[in-house]
């Protein structure tokens, strides 16, 4: 009796944009690129403009060289141009590419309200400190 093949048997083939993405980020050339960027910028690069210290896990191509209507010169350039990258952590990556959950948004924004509280209160502490050590030496 011939049996149907369920539905998540079933291998989709890569698509053509994902296939052409895989080849583009094998390349040598740009293997060469990426790792150079890591070495120069080993943080993410969002954390470091709200003043966070976060590892870089992923390089981002700020324009994509896998839009459409653009030629395959220019797709190129684009993947090949450091003024085009930055090193960003997962959560960042993500939000960059809108896939991020709104649970995952309030975490990181929660971290970073208990970092400026942190920030706040050592400020605090730092000027009480000094006032009382000026104080004490009038």
């Amino acid at each position: 009796m011939p049996t149907i093949p369920r539905l998540r048997d079933i291998k989709k083939a890569p698509s053509y944009r994902k296939q052409q993405r895989q080849s583009m980020y094998s390349k040598s050339e740009y293997r060469k690129l990426r790792d150079w960027y890591y070495q120069c910028h080993p943080l993410c690069e969002d954390c470091q403009r709200i003043g966070l210290v976060t590892e870089a896990k992923d390089i981002h191509h700020v324009l994509s060289p896998y839009d459409q209507n653009i030629s395959p010169a220019e797709s190129y350039r684009r993947l090949m141009d450091e003024n085009n990258l930055v090193s960003l952590c997962r959560y960042h990556h993500n939000l960059r590419h809108g896939n991020c959950k709104k649970e995952e948004i309030d975490e990181f924004n929660k971290a970073i309200a208990n970092i400026n509280t942190n920030h706040a209160d050592a400020d605090i502490m730092q000027d009480n400190k000094d006032s009382s050590s000026t104080s004490a030496s009038n």
